[in-house]
């Protein structure tokens, strides 16, 4: 995102480790010669289209560790607040909200300009310190399912060429959730209406795909764009996003705007 969105300020990220025991440094970080070596080579990966050559390289003097990590930049109050700290207080405000919706247009737009050929998420290569989209498209469901209890019905490596397919397979973890987790339902008619509706889901799914956009691109979305990873100033203009893992590739029926602006519950809203 630092590179193809300059426009979206998120949160730098210094180094990360893995429990392997491979970790990585930016490369920013080491000398001028390392850096503008690096730099050469990213130029040669473009002109040869391989998959993206990232900023970090490996970082053999990092003291071992057994646990994952990532050092991330501090992002004080002097950038901006959490937008659920002030949302209660000024959700009537027209103009901070005008503001706020220039900003999730700017951001969303600009993901937008870079299409991609599949439906996933990307991935970093420990060998060659690539960045491909080459991972399932883990959204923020499917990893709160997972750690549930839900067997895994995606494959980590299944990228997706068709929506159809998609559509069908994320129908299924629903459906898998549902059998697997004891507390999917409140009750038995609960139960009943959350079957009905699935049922209802696979029959006309395929109304609400586009016949001309079913084999992609795709457009890369956020899938956990809530109000306390937003980051905003007195006015309520959007000074950066945090908790970025969640970002996928995804088809373009599925790009909306968070049903939390509306300050209902997505099953209380009945109207346009």
């Amino acid at each position: 995102m630092q590179e193809h969105c300059p426009g979206i300020r998120i949160p730098d990220l210094f180094a990360f480790g893995f429990t392997d025991g491979n970790y990585f440094i930016r490369v920013q970080q080491t000398s001028v010669y390392t850096s503008l070596w690096r730099k050469a080579w990213q130029w040669v990966y473009r002109c040869l289209r391989y998959p993206s050559l990232s900023d970090y390289i490996r970082d053999s003097g990092a003291p071992a560790v057994n646990s994952a990590y990532m050092l991330l930049e501090y992002i004080g109050p002097e950038t901006g607040k959490m937008l659920s700290l002030t949302w209660p207080d000024h959700l009537s405000d027209t103009a901070r909200r005008k503001n706020l919706f220039a900003g999730m247009a700017r951001i969303v737009l600009s993901l937008a300009r870079l299409p991609q050929p599949y439906i996933g998420s990307f991935k970093f290569n420990t060998l060659d310190c690539t960045v491909a989209l080459s991972n399932r498209p883990l959204t923020c469901t499917m990893a709160i399912f997972e750690q549930r209890g839900t067997p895994r019905t995606i494959p980590r490596d299944r990228l997706y060429q068709s929506t159809d397919s998609f559509a069908s397979d994320v129908l299924t973890l629903h459906d898998t959730h549902f059998l697997h987790d004891p507390h999917a339902v409140r009750d038995e008619d609960d139960a009943k209406e959350r079957m009905t509706l699935r049922t209802l889901l696979r029959a006309v799914s395929h109304f609400f795909i586009l016949p001309e956009r079913r084999s992609g691109p795709y457009l890369v979305q956020p899938t956990e764009f809530h109000q306390s990873n937003i980051l905003v100033d007195e006015e309520w203009n959007i000074t950066c996003l945090i908790d970025l893992e969640w970002f996928c590739a995804l088809p373009v029926e599925m790009m909306a705007v968070p049903h939390w602006l509306t300050n209902c519950s997505i099953d209380m809203i009945i109207d346009d």
